[in-house]
């Protein structure tokens, strides 16, 4: 790829299109998809942590041409910032979700060494329960599971 494309009519025209520009289209897609699935999916809070983190590291494309009866207009849109307009009061969101439920997700954590009603069945689907209703999901529920797993293994041996 060089700085130049051809025209429909086979004349070489200058092209803002480059191999940076392409890896920073890339990076940024790989992001809208990380972050659409962020969204839609209870996910670990590392994963939705690194969204958030990468949100504002996002590389700035180039100002889009957009052809009007023929005629190129360039730097009319920028999809970087449509882009941010788009997906900030969901990254506000996120970011909410992702640290404001530790608390919680702590207090299973001290608990979950010592406390007798996390080693049997009906005491960890209460705290399941209660981690369940969380909009992350957490190790600490997967140690959880886990443990429950182990407890209807044993039962079955």
């Amino acid at each position: 790829l060089g700085s130049q494309s051809i025209s429909p009519q086979g004349v070489p025209t200058r092209s803002s299109l480059t191999r940076a520009v392409i890896d920073d289209a890339i990076v940024t897609r790989a992001w809208v998809v990380d972050f659409i699935h962020a969204k839609t999916v209870r996910e670990r809070a590392s994963f939705v942590e690194d969204v958030i983190r990468r949100y504002v590291t996002l590389p700035q494309l180039p100002a889009l041409p957009i052809a009007f009866a023929g005629i190129e207009l360039h730097g009319v849109v920028s999809p970087s910032s449509v882009l941010a307009q788009n997906t900030k009061d969901s990254i506000t969101i996120l970011s909410a979700n992702a640290y404001s439920y530790n608390h919680i997700i702590g207090n299973f954590a001290s608990r979950l060494p010592n406390d007798f009603s996390l080693r049997n069945k009906s005491g960890i689907s209460v705290a399941l329960g209660e981690l369940k209703k969380l909009p992350i999901l957490s190790v600490i529920e997967e140690k959880l599971i886990i443990r429950e797993e182990l407890i209807d293994w044993n039962d079955e041996a």
